[in-house]
């Protein structure tokens, strides 16, 4: 008669479960109410109004699948909001108290260029903004062809065309 063979099951230790971490900086619950625009990173879309909006985003605020808003924390404490009018618009009309945010904080050296950069950045990757804006970028910045699409600016037509302007068009 033949042993029945029994499958070997090795007792693994359970891993941590991931942290909520969008590249190295954690995503927290950021309260709505405390959170300002920052006088010192306006809006790099143009057209946008006094709560740095272009255009409404529509619908109630839904968490699925929403990258979250990027946070400058001031020296003072203050919690400015870099990239991310739109859905913050969305949140507060939508009655919620918190929203996923990452922040970036002054005192660690971030600094207005730094802000102003990444939400600039953030936008063109996604295709946000009019070409005026991202030739504005681009003529501010100077970036060589490859540094602009190592960054991930030029994956889009808009981007692309933009650049060209910046790089070899005139005023």
């Amino acid at each position: 008669m033949r042993a029945r063979m029994e499958p070997l099951v090795m007792q693994m230790e359970r891993p941590e479960p991931p942290q909520n971490m969008i590249g190295t900086l954690p995503v927290i619950e950021a309260k709505v109410a405390d959170l300002k625009l920052s006088e010192d990173v306006p809006q790099f879309k143009s057209g946008a109004n006094d709560k740095g909006v272009v255009e409404p985003l529509g619908g109630s605020f839904d968490r699925t699948g929403v990258a979250p808003i990027q946070i400058w924390e001031r020296l003072d404490g203050r919690q400015e909001v870099i990239s991310g009018r739109h859905r913050l618009d969305l949140a507060r009309r939508s009655g919620e108290d918190t929203i996923p945010a990452q922040i970036h904080r002054e005192a660690d050296g971030f600094n207005a260029v730094r802000a102003a950069s990444l939400d600039a950045e953030l936008n063109i990757r996604d295709g946000q903004g009019k070409v005026k804006d991202y030739v504005q970028y681009f003529e501010g910045n100077q970036f060589t062809r490859e540094q602009a699409d190592a960054r991930g600016l030029l994956a889009r037509a808009t981007g692309q065309r933009a650049y060209t302007i910046a790089t070899d068009g005139g005023p």
